[in-house]
C-alpha cells in the first residue's frame, strides 16, 4: 500500500470505522440481468459532430498538400464519457477506404489505433517497445503500404525504422495514429512516447495523432510537440443528442427527458438507465440501483471506502481546496479531518486524481469534478440517502455564509455558491424555495456586502452559470437578476437625490 492510501487507511482506522458511512450499495447491480457497457457499434455511434469535423478538417488539409495545422489532439473526460467510442469511430468508420481515395484522385488515409489497457507497455522493455511498434506497423498495413523493414534489431533502433518507415508513407498517405488510455502509462513511459514517437513525427506536419486519456495531462515536455497541441474536454451529451442516442436503442424520444435528470447526458450513464427502461420504466426504488451500478464503475479507482467517502462528499461541493475540503469533510465525513494538516490534504488530492474524477481547475481555482460525474454521484445520494443530501449542503450553505462574512471582497465568488447549495435543498418544494432564495437575497444582497462593481461581477457570474439557470424556476431566477440590477442602481438614486 503506497503512503498515501496509508494516510487514509490510518484516518479510517482511528475512528473504528472500517465501512462506509453511505448506506451499503444495493447488490442488484450484479444480477446476470442488469444492463451492461455495450462495446462499440457504428449504428449507437451518435453526437461528436463537432470533433469529427475538426478531424476531418485536418485530414483535408493534409489531402489537399497543405500542412496539418495543430497535428496533435488531445482529448480527455471523464470515465464512459465516450473518449474510446469517438477513437474507434475514427477508426473504423469515419475515412474513406485509400482504394476508394485512389479513385478520387486523391491521398489515402491510414489509420492505427492502440489501446493501453490492453497493450501494457514499459519504455525500459525492448520487447513491449518493439510490441506497441509491432502494433502500429500492423494497423497501417491494412491500407497497400510499403512493406516494414524485418530488422530483429531492439530499442532505439526499431524506433528509427518505424519512424523512417512512417515518414516515406506520409508521402503518399495521410497517417492518422491514436493512443487511447494513456492515462495508464506512468509518466516517464509516457514521455518516451512523447519523445520517441509524437514528436518526430508530428515535426513532419503529415501525421495527424488523437490520443485520448480520463484526465488532462501534465505539461508536454516536447517543445515541437506543444506548438502543434490541440486539448479538447469531451463533456456529456445536450438532451436533444441523448434523444438520438436513445432511439438507436429502440427507446422513444420522451424516455430521454426522464432519463436526463439522473444522467446530465454522460453516454454511459444513458445507455444504462436507457437499457433500464427497456424493461419498462422502473420504480422509483429501482432508480437508485441502477445508478448504483453507474458509480460503481465511476468509483472502481478508488480503493478504499473511506477514499469513496470523501468522493461522495466532495461532490456535493462544485470547487474544493484545502481550505474548504478541511471544513467540510470535518462536518460531513469525520471530525477528525478538521485537524489534519495542509500537507495532507495535498496528498489527498494527489491520491483522489489519481481515481480520474477530480482535476485542478485554474479558472475555478479548486478542485471540480466533470459535471456528469459530480451530477451522478449527487443524483444516486438525493435518491437513496435524501436527508442526507440535504444535510450535506446545508453544510455548504454554512460554510459559504461564514466565508462570505470572514473575507471581504470575495462575495461575488461565494454568494453563487449560496444560491446552489439553497436551491439543492429545497428544490422539491417550489413554495418554499421561492421563500428561502428571498430570505437569501435580503440577508446578504445589501450594501454592506456588495459594492457596485461586485454586482456587476456577480451579475455576469449568475448569467454565465448555466447549472443555476437550469435549477431555478424561470421566474425566480429573473427575480435575482432583478434584485442585482435594482441594488447596482441603489447607489445611484441616492448619489441624484444628494447632488439635489
Amino acid at each position: 500500500m503506497n503512503s498515501h492510501a496509508l494516510d487514509l487507511q490510518t484516518t479510517q482506522c482511528n475512528t473504528g470505522e472500517s465501512s462506509s458511512i453511505y448506506s451499503p450499495l444495493p447488490p442488484s447491480f450484479s444480477s446476470p440481468s442488469s444492463p451492461s457497457r455495450t462495446r462499440y457499434t457504428p449504428d449507437y455511434f451518435v453526437g461528436r459532430e463537432e470533433e469529427l469535423r475538426a478531424i476531418r478538417r485536418k485530414i483535408e488539409e493534409g489531402q489537399a498538400g497543405y500542412p496539418i495545422t495543430r497535428p496533435v489532439i488531445h482529448l480527455w473526460g471523464a470515465p464512459g464519457i465516450g473518449k474510446s467510442w469517438l477513437l474507434q469511430h475514427v477508426y473504423t468508420e469515419l475515412f474513406v477506404k485509400t482504394e476508394d481515395s485512389a479513385k478520387l484522385n486523391t491521398r489515402g488515409v491510414l489509420t492505427a489505433l492502440v489501446d493501453f489497457t490492453k497493450l501494457p507497455f514499459k519504455a525500459e522493455d525492448p520487447s513491449s517497445v518493439k510490441a506497441l511498434l509491432q502494433a502500429l506497423q500492423d494497423d497501417l498495413q491494412r491500407g497497400e503500404t510499403p512493406a516494414p523493414d524485418d530488422s530483429e534489431d531492439k530499442g532505439a533502433i526499431l524506433v528509427d525504422h518505424f519512424i523512417r518507415d512512417v515518414i516515406e508513407w506520409s508521402q503518399r498517405f495521410i497517417i492518422v495514429l491514436l493512443f487511447d488510455s494513456v492515462e495508464k502509462l506512468p509518466p516517464d513511459d509516457f514521455f518516451w512516447l512523447e519523445r520517441e514517437i509524437i514528436a518526430p513525427l508530428a515535426r513532419t506536419d503529415r501525421v495527424l495523432f488523437v490520443i485520448a486519456s480520463r484526465k488532462e495531462l501534465p505539461r508536454w515536455k516536447e517543445f515541437s510537440v506543444r506548438q502543434r497541441l490541440e486539448v479538447w474536454e469531451l463533456q456529456g451529451f445536450d438532451l436533444q443528442t441523448t434523444q438520438e442516442q436513445l432511439t438507436r436503442y429502440a427507446l422513444p424520444e420522451e424516455v430521454a427527458r426522464e432519463i436526463y435528470p439522473y444522467t446530465f447526458g454522460h453516454p454511459y450513464a444513458n445507455q444504462i438507465l436507457g437499457a433500464a427502461w427497456q424493461e419498462g420504466k422502473p420504480s422509483a426504488e429501482k432508480i437508485p440501483i441502477f445508478l448504483s451500478q453507474i458509480e460503481k464503475e465511476l468509483l472502481e479507482n478508488a480503493v478504499l471506502e473511506r477514499e469513496r467517502d470523501i468522493l461522495r462528499a466532495l461532490s456535493t461541493l462544485r470547487r474544493f481546496n484545502v481550505e474548504s475540503a478541511r471544513r467540510f469533510l470535518k462536518q460531513a465525513v469525520d471530525p477528525e479531518f478538521g485537524a489534519l494538516s495542509d500537507g495532507y490534504y495535498l496528498r489527498l488530492f494527489e491520491m483522489l486524481e489519481q481515481t480520474n474524477l477530480i482535476f485542478w481547475n485554474s479558472e475555478q481555482r479548486g478542485y471540480v469534478f466533470s459535471r456528469e460525474v459530480r451530477g451522478i454521484l449527487q443524483s444516486r445520494l438525493k435518491l437513496a440517502e435524501p436527508e442526507r443530501y440535504q444535510e450535506l449542503h446545508q453544510h455548504a450553505l454554512e460554510m459559504y455564509q461564514q466565508w462570505i462574512e470572514h473575507y471581504q471582497g470575495q462575495e461575488e465568488r461565494f454568494f453563487p455558491e449560496m444560491l446552489y447549495h439553497c436551491i439543492q435543498q429545497y428544490c422539491g418544494d417550489a413554495t418554499v424555495l421561492h421563500r428561502e432564495v428571498i430570505a437569501l437575497l435580503e440577508r446578504w444582497l445589501t450594501p454592506d456586502h456588495f459594492n457596485g462593481e461586485q454586482l456587476d461581477s456577480l451579475y455576469h457570474l449568475i448569467v454565465a452559470d448555466p447549472e443555476l439557470g437550469a435549477a431555478l424556476p424561470s421566474t425566480l431566477y429573473e427575480e435575482i437578476l432583478t434584485r442585482i440590477e435594482q441594488q447596482k442602481n441603489e447607489p445611484m438614486k441616492e448619489a441624484t437625490s444628494c447632488s439635489s
